[in-house]
C-alpha cells in the first residue's frame, strides 16, 4: 500500500516519526486495534477460549514499531542469553539444536543420566503480561526516556474492538497484556519474562554452560535439570509467576516421561501430564534430545491433512493447474518438509521415508497409482532431492555473520564466495546428475534446473496432462495391446500402421544418440515468448506443423492405451494455443 507512493510520502512520515519521537504521542487511530477471532479448529466451538485472536492494526503503526525495532533491541541488550526468541540472527531451529546439545552435554557430565526436561506454557502469554513491569525493567536498565515513552502511548493507551461477522463490539481498553499482532510485543514479552531466567540461574551459581537449567523463546519455557532439583524450578516458576500476575496452565505443560525417572511434579498443586515426546519449537524430543523417527511421524499426519485441504479446493488433476498446485506446494506443504532438515540427525531411511511423501503429494496432483514413478515430474517442477535440499540448507545456515551465544552445531561459518561456490557445485551437480542419468525419462528431461516449459505454454489440459504422462513414461505405460495386433510401446510407435505417415514427415523416427525423438523435441521447447517479429516467424517456422504432429501422434497413443474409445471427445485444433502465443 505505501510502496508505490514511497518517493511522495517518505519526507512526510520521516517528519511525522519525528514529531511522534520527540513528543512521544502518536495519532489514535494507530493506538486501535480490530480482533477477529479464528477458531483454532478444535473443541466446542461456542467456547472463546478455542478461538484465536488475530489483531488488525495500522499499517502506519507497524512502519512506525519497525523504525523503533533496532533501537529498542540495542537499548535492552541485558536480555538473557537463554531467551532465543525473536533475536537478530537466532532462529527457532537454532534455539532447538540449543536444547539438544544441552541434553547431550547433561548427559555426559552425569554418568549418563539423561535430564529431566519439562516443557511449560503460559496461559494466554500476551494477554496477561502487565505493561507496568515491562516500563519498569526498562526504566531501571537506563534504557532511552524517549523510547520508553513512545512505547507508553503504543501500548497502554490501546482501544480494541472486536469484529464476529458483521457484528461489531464497543471500543475497550485491555487491562492488562501487550498488543496482540504488534511487531513489538514479542521482544516486550521477552523483556517480562527475563527475570525467570535469573532466579531459576540462582540455584547454579557458576553459570557455566553445563548448568543452564531453562531455555526460552518467547513464552515457550522447558526445564532441563537433574530429577531432585526438577521439583525446586517448577516451584521458582509458580513463585514467579504469582508475583508478575500471569499464570502457567499446568494440563498443557509436558514431563519427557524417561525410563531412569517415574518422580511425578506439581505445579499449582496439579500433577503435570508425562509423555515420551514432546513438541518444542517445531520439532520432536525425547528424553535423549531430538527423536528423528517422532518428527518424521508427526510430519506425515500434518503433512497428509494440509495436503487433503488443498487437494479438495482444487489443487489436483481436474482442478488447478499443474503449475498452480506446484506453486501452491513450494508455499505451503514443502516449508513443513524442510523444517529442522538442516539441524536433524537423519539417516538414509529417513531421507527415504522424506523422498515417499514428497512423491506422495505429487501423484495427488497427477493421479497415478501409488507405486507410480514421479521422479521426472521432480525434474520439470525443479524439486531437489531430500538429500541435496539438505546441504542446501546447511549451507545457507553456515553462511551468518554472527555465531549463537549458547552451545550449537559445529558446523562453520562460511564466507559469500564460499557459499557462492559451493551453491554453484550443488547446482552443477543437479544437472550433471539429470544429464548423466541412467534412467531413459529423467534423460529426456532437462537440465536448466528451471521449471520446464510444458507447464508454461499455452496448450490445452488434454494436451498438457498427455505430455506429462508421456513424460513420466506414464504414456503408454504398461505395454498395452495396440489396434494393429501388437503392443504399444515407445519404440512400437515407429513401425506402427496406426500412426498416418503424415505425422512422421517432421519427425525423425527412431533413436537419436540414445534419445527417443519425442522428448527431443519436448526438450528444445521455447523458454521465453519471442519478442521481436523475426523471432516469432522463426518459431513459428520451426514449430507448424511439428507441434500439430506431435500432439497428434500422442492423441492416437492414448486412445490406443484406452480400452475403448467412448470416452474421447472432439478435441481443438491441436497446437492452436501454442501458435496464438507465438505471435500475439
Amino acid at each position: 500500500m505505501i510502496k508505490p507512493i514511497i518517493q511522495q510520502s517518505s519526507t512526510i512520515l520521516n517528519y511525522l516519526f519525528r514529531i511522534c519521537w520527540i513528543t512521544g504521542y502518536t495519532p489514535k487511530l494507530w493506538r486501535q486495534s480490530q480482533i477477529v477471532p479464528i477458531y483454532k479448529g478444535a473443541g466446542d466451538q461456542t467456547q472463546p477460549s478455542n478461538y484465536r485472536p488475530i489483531s488488525l492494526t495500522s499499517t502506519f503503526r507497524k512502519i512506525t514499531e519497525y523504525c523503533l525495532q533496532a533501537q529498542l533491541y540495542q537499548q535492552t541488550d541485558f536480555i538473557s542469553i537463554q531467551q532465543g526468541g525473536f533475536k537478530p540472527k537466532l532462529s527457532a531451529m537454532d534455539h532447538a539444536v540449543v536444547l539438544d546439545v544441552l541434553m547431550h552435554r547433561f548427559k555426559t557430565n552425569n554418568n549418563n543420566t539423561p535430564p529431566t526436561v519439562i516443557t511449560l506454557d503460559v496461559a494466554k502469554a500476551y494477554d496477561q503480561c502487565p505493561c507496568d513491569t515491562i516500563w519498569n525493567t526498562m526504566y531501571n536498565k537506563n534504557c532511552n526516556q524517549r523510547l520508553l515513552n513512545i512505547l507508553k502511548n503504543l501500548f497502554d493507551q490501546v482501544s480494541i474492538q472486536v469484529i464476529n461477522g458483521n457484528h461489531q463490539s464497543p471500543n475497550f481498553k485491555p487491562i492488562t497484556g501487550v498488543l496482540q499482532g504488534s511487531v513489538l510485543s514479542p521482544h516486550l514479552y521477552s523483556i517480562f519474562i527475563n527475570s525467570l531466567p535469573e532466579q531459576l540461574s540462582e540455584i547454579h551459581p557458576t553459570h557455566n554452560l553445563q548448568d543452564i537449567n531453562c531455555l526460552l523463546f518467547a513464552d515457550d519455557v522447558v526445564l532441563i535439570s537433574s530429577s531432585n532439583k526438577m521439583q525446586n524450578l517448577l516451584n521458582i516458576c509458580e513463585e514467579h509467576s504469582l508475583l508478575n500476575g500471569y499464570r502457567w496452565s499446568p494440563t498443557k505443560c509436558t514431563v519427557i516421561s524417561s525410563p531412569t525417572n517415574s518422580t511425578t511434579y506439581t505445579l499449582y498443586n496439579t500433577n503435570l501430564p508425562t509423555a515420551p515426546t514432546v513438541k518444542y519449537l517445531g520439532l520432536q524430543f525425547n528424553h535423549l534430545g531430538m527423536d528423528t523417527q517422532a518428527h518424521i511421524n508427526t510430519l506425515k499426519e500434518k503433512v497428509n491433512k494440509s495436503m487433503h485441504r488443498i487437494h479438495q479446493i482444487g489443487a489436483r488433476t481436474n482442478g488447478f493447474s499443474l503449475l498452480l498446485s506446484i506453486k501452491i506446494y513450494k508455499q505451503f506443504i514443502r516449508p513443513k518438509i524442510e523444517y529442522g532438515l538442516s539441524i536433524t540427525n537423519f539417516k538414509t531411511t529417513n531421507f527415504a521415508a522424506l523422498e515417499r511423501l514428497q512423491d506422495d503429494c505429487l501423484r495427488m496432483f497427477v493421479g497415478g497409482f501409488t507405486n507410480s514413478s514421479v521422479k521426472s515430474l521432480r525434474v520439470m517442477v525443479n524439486l531437489p532431492s531430500m538429500v541435496e535440499l539438505q546441504q542446501k540448507i546447511q549451507q545457507a545456515k553456515s553462511h551468518q555473520k554472527q555465531k549463537p551465544n549458547l552451545p550449537g552445531p559445529t558446523t562453520g561459518y562460511l564466507t559469500l564466495s564460499i557459499f557462492k561456490k559451493l551453491t554453484h557445485t550443488i547446482s552443477s551437480y543437479r544437472s550433471n546428475a539429470i544429464i548423466n542419468s541412467s534412467e531413459k525419462m529423467i534423460q529426456g528431461c532437462r537440465s536448466d534446473l528451471n521449471i520446464d516449459p510444458i507447464l508454461i505454454i499455452p496448450m490445452t489440459r488434454k494436451e498438457r496432462r498427455r505430455i506429462l504422462r508421456w513424460r513420466m513414461n506414464w504414456l503408454p505405460g504398461g505395454k498395452p495391446n495396440c489396434h494393429c495386433g501388437g503392443q504399444m510401446s515407445r519404440n512400437h510407435l515407429f513401425v506402427c500402421p496406426t500412426i498416418p505417415e503424415a505425422y512422421w514427415e517432421h519427425i525423425q523416427r527412431g533413436l537419436h544418440n540414445d534419445v527417443n525423438p519425442i522428448d527431443a523435441i519436448l526438450k528444445s521447447l521455447p523458454t521465453t515468448k519471442p519478442k521481436s517479429i523475426t523471432e516469432k516467424q522463426n518459431l513459428i517456422i520451426k514449430w507448424q506443423p511439428l507441434w500439430t504432429d506431435l500432439l497428434n501422434i500422442l492423441f492416437l497413443v492414448d486412445q490406443i492405451c484406452h480400452k475403448t474409445q467412448e470416452t474421447f471427445v472432439d478435441e481443438p485444433d491441436p497446437g492452436v494455443l501454442f501458435y496464438k502465443w507465438i505471435m500475439k
